[in-house]
């Protein structure tokens, strides 16, 4: 682990005991105990969100300098060492801001919770323009800026952050940008309650020629449902009222749900304009008709050409057979068998799979997956050293060698990182694998726990080695196919089925 070094300074600091020069001077303390977890973040973790406040006061007087980027690979650029709050002061004038905090940003295995918290800085509602700045103060009492979320905008401008250091320049530009809010007397004014119902019965109110200079005039929900023959719900985007930003004033109307949960695939959307711009010519009209991904569940949306072309894809679907919708079907669900064709014998025992998983704020994962078997009297076993974007780390899962266990003291010994790689010393419990790698950096000793999620019959490749080798290990993500190949050959496992 770590090397661990005092934070009494830091600390004092946040509850008013030592001064401000106190605390800078002692900025580089690293504020972690005998656990890699800040008593600041664990500390809430325990006591409950109420007493996110230290967080909040913790950031308030964090160096300036220290917080990180919020994209990786971007050069840090240096900021003077005073606290957080009071170089905010100068760079946002009087300006009030609200810290906002509580959030779980990151959870750590090793400690059953939250380790990581999110704080918002934001200006208050409806001040232009708007800052939203958004802080992970992870369980090393690091803070780093989340380059998702935090942005400068004002009327018909927009800018992002890639580093706190970017504020005064993006602030600059976003005003430079500025298009003044001027008042108006068109119709979308009277709809500034704010309230999305007003803007639904807006655009329905509308009138069908519009859209279509060949039908009849008529307003559009009631042409919908005469010439449909169905009912439609009308709603607003969520934040179309945001009062610094060309945000997209917009409408959905969806065809709503029969008794048994059928209703025509079909979807509008109408752009009416933004609020700061209001309506500019004629309401824009988007007509699709949604179908499925193969192989997938989601949807897709296909364009169609305009309402008469609508009016018949929905008439084709309500003369087509119908499923059976899910609510009619009355059956006991079906549990899954693990019959195999031709039964396979029990020749392996699975010893079990421990990991531990960290993400920091970027949404990047580090950590240790490792998966053991028994063969006969042979340990062997796979170890993937996650790093990378969580949802997609690339790194290999190496097959480990020479693999030493002693069931009676626990004590396990083997080899990763290919060749000559490096040798893992430690001990196997019921609950953990601990240990470290021998030559590597003090942080890569690892406390891996057990995975006791395990629970049902045993899969054929959890039992026996020849489907462990030709159906289940050649599908391990990133495998190292080479190492992979003389393992099975030295189990007696030769060639893929």
């Amino acid at each position: 682990m770590k090397a661990m070094i005092g934070c009494v300074a830091i600390l004092l600091s946040m509850m008013g005991i030592t001064s401000e020069a106190t605390a800078m001077d002692e900025s580089k303390a690293n504020l972690t105990e005998k656990g890699g977890v800040s008593p600041i973040v664990r500390d809430n973790h325990e006591r409950g969100k109420d007493k996110i406040g230290n967080v909040i006061n913790f950031l308030k007087s964090y160096p300036v300098s220290k917080i990180l980027p919020g994209l990786t690979k971007v050069p840090h650029r240096n900021l003077p060492e005073i606290p957080l709050e009071k170089w905010l002061g100068s760079v946002m004038g009087d300006t009030p801001l609200r810290w906002q905090g509580g959030d779980c940003a990151a959870h750590d295995s090793d400690v059953d919770g939250c380790v990581s918290f999110l704080v918002d800085v934001n200006t208050p509602k409806d001040r232009c323009p708007s800052v939203e700045l958004r802080f992970i103060v992870d369980q090393e009492a690091t803070v780093h800026l989340m380059y998702e979320g935090s942005k400068v905008n004002d009327f018909g401008a927009r800018g992002s952050l890639e580093q706190l250091a970017d504020l005064e320049r993006v602030l600059r530009e976003v005003k430079a940008k500025t298009v003044p809010n001027q008042p108006s007397s068109s119709t979308i004014d009277r709809l500034r309650a704010r309230k999305g119902t007003d803007v639904a019965l807006y655009a329905a109110g509308l009138d069908v020629r519009h859209f279509d200079p060949s039908l009849p005039s008529e307003r559009f929900d009631k042409w919908l449902e005469r010439n449909t023959g169905w009912s439609f719900r009308w709603m607003t985007s969520p934040g179309y009222f945001h009062h610094c930003g060309f945000t997209s004033l917009e409408v959905y109307v969806r065809p709503i749900m029969d008794a048994e949960r059928r209703s025509p695939p079909v979807y509008i959307s109408m752009n009416l304009g933004t609020w700061e711009e209001e309506i500019k010519g004629e309401p824009k009209l988007h007509l699709y008709v949604i179908g499925k991904y193969p192989g997938s569940e989601n949807e897709k949306f296909d364009p169609v050409e305009n309402l008469s072309a609508l009016k018949k894809i929905i008439d084709a679907w309500k003369v087509a057979p119908k499923r059976i919708a899910p609510k009619a079907i009355v059956s006991k669900p079906l549990l899954p068998t693990y019959k195999p064709t031709v039964p396979v014998v029990q020749n392996m025992t699975p010893l079990g799979d421990f990991s531990r998983i960290r993400s920091t704020p970027t949404w990047h994962c580090y950590g240790h997956i490792l998966s053991l078997w028994k063969y006969g009297e042979r340990v062997f076993g796979t170890h993937h050293d996650i790093g990378g974007q969580c949802a997609d780390s690339r790194e290999p899962t190496h097959i480990i060698r020479d693999v030493k266990f002693d069931p009676k003291t626990g004590k396990l010994e083997f080899w990763s990182y290919g060749i000559p790689g490096y040798k893992f010393v430690g001990k196997m419990d019921q609950n953990m694998v601990a240990g470290e790698f021998l030559g590597m950096y003090e942080e890569e000793a690892v406390k891996l726990k057990r995975n006791k999620d395990h629970d049902g019959p045993l899969l054929d490749s959890e039992k026996n080695i020849e489907a462990w080798c030709k159906d289940y290990a050649p599908k391990i993500r990133y495998v190292v196919e080479k190492d992979l190949e003389e393992l099975c050959k030295s189990l007696g496992v030769n060639g893929k089925r």
